[in-house]
């Protein structure tokens, strides 16, 4: 049968009455039925379209094979009423079955289809849900963005994309104002680097050139200058990290990321500081010259004076001569006192005061100051004593020079402000809180509730009136203070005005199973109150000073220690008195030289000795008495270092040390060791004023 045969036989309808002449249909339930199935058709026939529609239009739509099958499947059925209506009329019953039967096949494929993906399909959330999770995500990454961008604008950084495949480059509008260049427009590499101060440009280069061919995601930074039209200058922070990896042979679509700071104001805030910083220094030179030369001026003077006072007490036997020589000498121990109290400070203030920590043997320090002070109580009412209420550290580690000199200051002022009564240096070690206390504690005039505020400022004083009872320079507590806290501990005061003060400093210990206790017996240490012995000398020194009291109190002194003694006014002449002794068979044992002098000043005068092969030991003699001033003194060849005023029992024993008791080489040895300690950054400090 023919295609032809086989569709006239299909719609064939001479074997089938029409359906209104099948049974009794009235009118209206025959139009029922007619018109309820082209209302079903056209239903039918509009779902499948709108899924098709809806499928070809979104990318995004999932199973879509199933949306075009399930439309087939509607549209199929929507047919089969269309047909129903139409045999009312036409009874094209067997065209009727072919489309039932493919609207059942269609159906069945659909079940089938709907059944194999039922389980996949129940894992998509619903459209809804994922309809509000993309908004959600969009909208995030919009705040996200937002975010950076008014951090990026606060920050100031500025954003700059450079490709290397166009060699060129677009700023954001941040890094647009920095570079004074448009915005979010592609520009070519030149013109922004046209930007680039001159100097500047090469390096820049290089470092984009760095990221472009690194295969690491290393960060780049540098920092240029940029040149605005106007004529301003600008230095910019550029951070650069590549933005997609790419090798060396290929950069068609690499691209690299250039963050970009403005640190104009922190270069020029940095500028201000260090000129701040240089002026700074400059005035810290300037006042420590002038402190020295204070120093010099003030310490030549006094050494002759007392080196006088000293003379003439060897000499007096009238009571009240030798009183009047005892006030020259105590008037000259206080300007000593007030002078060094002024260049502690100073060097405090200017961070030049080092503080050496090491064991401290705690008891034989306080038996020390105990025995110190005991003689300036011999005329007075007042009991001094050393006490301790428990067994203390037999060592602490601290600066025992600095801590002597703290309590030195707080029992000299105790003993100063109390007229009767006592002064008690007491120790008490507390395991409990890991630190040792030591208490000075008077029944002096007390202190006003007023002062205790300004007691550790510098140049404060409890009564400042020009009438006060009580001499001072109200620099000693101030200096007390610091140094106790460069010792790790702190002080303190309570006084009730009246009735006395005690002043407390407190030192941290290690734990009690680090530490020796040992109870404080002081009466096991002899008093500093005897007469100082000087040792006897043999031999020729040279005593080189421009002033000629000081070359007489210095040759006296030795002198009477038994030395053969020759002067000279400068180092020019010593250097001619050095080689007619070496000349004359008759060479010196000694040379104490001046530092400061005209003509040829003594480190001109020890440098030239030691290129001439002299090795004699030199003391140098200095009325300077910072550190870098005994260093400088060690550095040009001297031995020894000597502060004026002279102490005769100090200068004869150091000369003693030398002519008695070290030979050549073993001078030698040690000044060679002295010198490169002190370039390696030795902590060699001053010798106490005498």
């Amino acid at each position: 049968m023919s295609v032809l045969d086989f569709l006239y036989k299909l719609f064939d309808t001479s074997d089938f009455p029409a359906r209104w002449n099948c049974g009794h249909w009235t009118t209206g339930h025959g139009w029922l039925h007619i018109l309820s199935d082209i209302a079903v058709w056209g239903a039918y026939t509009s779902i499948p379209v709108a899924l098709v529609v809806f499928a070809k239009r979104r990318r995004d739509v999932p199973f879509k094979r199933i949306y075009l099958l399930f439309a087939a499947f509607i549209l199929a059925c929507g047919s089969v009423h269309l047909v129903e209506a139409i045999i009312f009329w036409q009874p094209i019953y067997r065209f009727s079955g072919l489309l039932k039967l493919l609207t059942a096949i269609v159906s069945w494929a659909t079940v089938i289809a709907l059944v194999r993906i039922a389980p996949q399909a129940m894992e998509w959330p619903g459209l809804k849900t994922s309809n509000d999770a993309l908004r959600d995500e969009v909208e995030r990454r919009e705040r996200s963005e937002e975010r950076l961008r008014l951090a990026t604008q606060l920050a100031g950084v500025g954003a700059v994309d450079i490709d290397y495949g166009c060699e060129s480059v677009r700023l954001d509008r941040m890094a647009g104002e920095q570079y004074d260049l448009p915005t979010n427009d592609w520009i070519s590499m030149d013109q922004f680097l046209s930007r680039c101060h001159p100097a500047d440009r090469e390096t820049l280069l290089a470092t984009i050139q760095s990221v472009s061919t690194s295969e690491s995601r290393e960060v780049l930074s540098v920092d240029h200058r940029v040149i605005h039209t106007d004529g301003g200058l600008r230095w910019l922070n550029a951070s650069m990290q590549p933005a997609s990896t790419h090798s060396e042979g290929d950069r068609g679509d690499a691209q690299t990321l250039v963050a970009v700071i403005d640190k104009t104001e922190r270069m020029r805030r940095e500028e201000l500081l260090a000129k701040a910083k240089a002026e700074a220094d400059a005035a810290n030179q300037a006042r420590g010259e002038f402190l020295a030369n204070m120093s010099h001026e003030i310490r030549t003077p006094m050494a002759a004076l007392m080196g006088h006072a000293d003379i003439l007490l060897a000499h007096l036997t009238d009571p009240d001569n030798r009183q009047c020589a005892l006030t020259i000498k105590r008037s000259g121990n206080h300007l000593l006192d007030l002078i060094n109290d002024i260049l502690d400070l100073s060097r405090i203030e200017a961070g030049r005061m080092e503080v050496i920590r090491e064991p401290c043997n705690l008891p034989l320090l306080l038996a020390e100051v105990e025995s110190l002070m005991h003689v300036r109580v011999r005329n007075q009412r007042v009991d001094f004593r050393l006490t301790s209420s428990s067994v203390i550290p037999a060592f602490i580690e601290s600066d025992t020079k600095r801590l002597k000199q703290v309590l030195l200051n707080l029992v000299g002022n105790a003993l100063k402000f109390t007229e009767k009564g006592y002064v008690e240096l007491r120790a008490v070690y507390d395991p409990h809180k890991g630190c040792v206390r030591i208490e000075v504690e008077d029944t002096g005039i007390g202190i006003p509730p007023s002062t205790l505020k300004t007691l550790f400022q510098p140049f404060h004083q409890g009564d400042a009136s020009r009438t006060r009872p009580y001499g001072g320079s109200g620099l000693g507590l101030a200096i007390s203070k610091r140094l106790v806290e460069m010792l790790g501990g702190h002080i303190d005061v309570q006084s009730v005005e009246g009735v006395g003060s005690t002043f407390t400093v407190t030192l941290p210990t290690p734990s009690a199973d680090q530490l020796q206790l040992v109870p404080l017996t002081p009466s096991a240490y002899p008093r500093d109150d005897q007469p100082i012995e000087i040792p006897s000398l043999e031999g020729r020194i040279l005593l080189v000073d421009d002033r000629r009291d000081i070359r007489y109190v210095g040759q006296h002194f030795l002198e009477e220690a038994g030395a053969e003694v020759e002067t000279a006014e400068n180092g020019k002449e010593a250097l001619r008195l050095v080689q007619q002794a070496a000349e004359d068979n008759r060479p010196y044992g000694v040379i104490v030289m001046d530092m400061q002098m005209p003509i040829m000043d003594g480190h001109t005068a020890v440098s030239e000795l030691r290129a001439m092969g002299c090795e004699i030991p030199i003391i140098a003699l200095t009325a300077d008495a910072m550190k870098e001033d005994r260093e400088r003194c060690l550095n040009s060849g001297c031995d020894d270092y000597l502060p004026k005023p002279i102490a005769a029992a100090d200068l004869v024993k150091m000369v003693a040390t030398y002519l008695e008791h070290s030979s050549l080489e073993e001078v030698r040895n040690t000044r060679e060791l002295r010198k490169a300690e002190l370039r390696n950054g030795g902590k060699d400090d001053t010798i106490p004023p005498a």
